[in-house]
């Protein structure tokens, strides 16, 4: 659920939205949960690129919990990673804290909400400094019918090359279909908030998959990634599983 800069995280259960390591540009609609609301998500994923070869990411936990009226906290990690599948050496990533909230005016349909994630590395090896990253999220939804969301998001991340601190920007939209459905298909594009140099090309991503509630506190979901530039694997296929649990009284 989360690879590094850009990459997101969170997948709010009723709107079928995962993300792996980071909020993913064009990913990330601004749910918030309600007061007790629980969500608990488990994901992995694998990418293949020219370049680079196959990488593996797993054991990505995300725990949310509503704890005040439009208020949400979460924390998770990147999970283990390793640069084949099956066998292999895995090594841990980073693990994350933060909150969101949702923004009291909404205009011409369009809600908004603000997110805040701050990532520290725990890999056991020393090559990769220790140092806190932080990313926030604006999230602007606009639901164009009962059927579909178009959601808007832009990134700005404090992220690392090396030992300096670099600022870095993101933004993408994406679209999800049929809410409230069995079936939540989705459709993004974006450019993730990467540490790259001047003469890089941003890594631009496209994005298609599905949710499938199985039940109204279950559900899975699967997506398929194509990276549009050097700097993105070539492609990515991932999935994950979401479980809710509403511990409001019932009276």
């Amino acid at each position: 659920m989360y690879r590094r800069a850009g990459q997101v995280l969170v997948a709010a259960l009723l709107v079928a939205t995962p993300t792996w390591g980071q909020m993913t540009p064009g990913a990330e609609p601004g749910d918030v949960l309600t007061v007790g609301q629980l969500v608990v998500e488990v994901g992995a994923g694998t990418s293949l690129d020219a370049q680079d070869g196959r990488s593996t990411a797993g054991m990505q936990p995300l725990v949310r919990v509503g704890v005040l009226p439009g208020v949400e906290v979460l924390a998770g990690s990147g999970g283990w990673t390793s640069a084949c599948f099956g066998r292999c050496a895995w090594s841990p990533t980073t693990a994350f804290a933060g909150w969101r909230a949702s923004l009291p005016t909404q205009t011409a349909g369009f809600t908004t909400a603000v997110s805040g994630l701050f990532y520290y590395p725990t890999r056991t090896d020393h090559t990769q400094p220790r140092l806190i990253e932080s990313s926030f999220l604006l999230h602007v939804d606009r639901e164009l019918s009962n059927a579909v969301l178009l959601t808007f998001n832009v990134e700005v991340a404090r992220l690392h090359d090396e030992a300096t601190a670099v600022i870095r920007h993101g933004e993408g939209v994406g679209v999800v279909w049929a809410r409230e459905g069995r079936w939540v298909p989705l459709a993004r594009f974006g450019r993730r908030a990467a540490v790259t140099a001047a003469s890089v090309a941003s890594p631009w991503f496209v994005e298609v998959g599905t949710g499938m509630r199985t039940s109204t506190a279950i559900e899975y979901e699967f997506t398929l990634t194509r990276g549009l530039t050097s700097t993105e694997p070539g492609w990515g296929v991932s999935a994950a599983v979401a479980y809710s649990h509403d511990f409001r009284p019932r009276w």
